[in-house]
């Protein structure tokens, strides 16, 4: 056991995840924009948000909302939907490319992270994973949908996440999905 530290001591490097320069100028720009210009816009100003985003190269629909209060990170990499709604307090790290569809409904305090770190590199590199959450579905809050693989993690059509749950495998079309691990509850049936 101590020669494997002392092995991993010597290799060992937290800055050696080198970013290009120009990513980091154009995350420190949008940091920068998200924390005054977006935040502090006032709730009813949705055009506005979404206009700040689309600069920085998110691809957003007109009729989509995103709350004032809402973290994205690397907005370039993602795409949101008609009618579909962003709650305020959510976090969503688009490392990898997120892709919400049309009349999705994202709730207060969800975090959607599309990324993670390689567990078996020493310097834990990143890994960027894509997320897809198909048409009509609801990510109730508190929700967490993590991308750890390199596989896309697809929440399927009209699916429902459940408050509180934790996501980090595919879940099929017209399910719900409560708990952490998130585990099947039922199928979603329509009247």
């Amino acid at each position: 056991m101590q020669k494997e530290e002392n092995k991993l001591r010597g290799r060992y490097n937290p800055k050696s995840a080198r970013w290009p320069i120009l990513f980091k100028v154009r995350l420190l720009a949008w940091n920068i924009v998200n924390q005054t210009l977006f935040r502090w816009s006032p709730f009813f100003c949705y055009s506005w948000r979404r206009l700040l985003l689309q600069l920085f190269g998110a691809t957003i629909s007109r009729s989509a909302t995103i709350g004032r209060t809402a973290i994205i990170e690397v907005p370039w990499n993602l795409e949101l939907g008609e009618n579909s709604m962003i709650g305020k307090n959510c976090w969503i790290m688009c490392s990898g490319h997120v892709k919400i569809g049309n009349n999705v409904q994202i709730s207060e305090y969800v975090k959607i992270l599309a990324g993670s770190h390689n567990s078996n590199s020493v310097n834990y590199e990143p890994i960027m994973a894509p997320i897809e959450i198909e048409d009509d579905c609801w990510i109730a809050s508190c929700a967490m949908i993590v991308a750890g693989g390199k596989r896309k993690l697809k929440i399927g059509r009209g699916a429902i996440v459940g408050a509180g749950a934790v996501v980090f495998s595919r879940v099929n079309p017209m399910t719900i999905v409560v708990g952490n691990p998130a585990e099947y509850l039922a199928d979603r049936v329509l009247a």
